[in-house]
């Protein structure tokens, strides 16, 4: 089910396979019940929202428009709350929108990598929550 979520449908069906392996993955990790509420929770208790406008770090805000998790109007209003910060709202990709599209990924490079600090070095790759090397398209 976690793919449901954090892909949009054109990627599932495009990477149904992998998509199904990485799934019996996580569910063989998976935490019990409680475990997983007791997370849940605690993401929804988290609140910085009073300390964003001290934020003095160049700052980019990515989303998607089709995230279901996270809808781009929670980005707007974290871009809206730091200053200085700037936005950008992809038009589809789903919640995990960065994987298997490099153009995305090389959208923060400037703030990645502000002073050239990691010229030569390899861009990240998409990943899951769980560490896996998603290289799916």
């Amino acid at each position: 089910a976690n793919s449901l979520y954090l892909y949009p449908s054109w990627f599932v069906a495009r990477n149904n396979e992998r998509l199904r392996q990485l799934e019996a993955q996580n569910l063989a990790v998976f935490p019990p019940t409680e475990v997983a509420a007791s997370r849940i929770d605690a993401i929804l208790a988290f609140d910085r929202t009073e300390n964003l406008g001290r934020i003095k770090t160049p700052t980019l805000v990515v989303g998607a428009e089709d995230d279901l998790v996270t809808p781009s109007y929670f980005s707007e209003e974290l871009a809206r709350l730091i200053p200085g910060a700037e936005i950008k709202i992809f038009p589809r990709g789903g919640h995990a929108f960065v994987v298997g599209q490099a153009h995305v990924r090389g959208a923060h490079s400037r703030f990645a990598c502000p002073l050239g600090e990691c010229a030569g070095q390899p861009q990240p790759r998409g990943t899951s929550r769980g560490g896996h090397n998603l290289d799916l398209a």
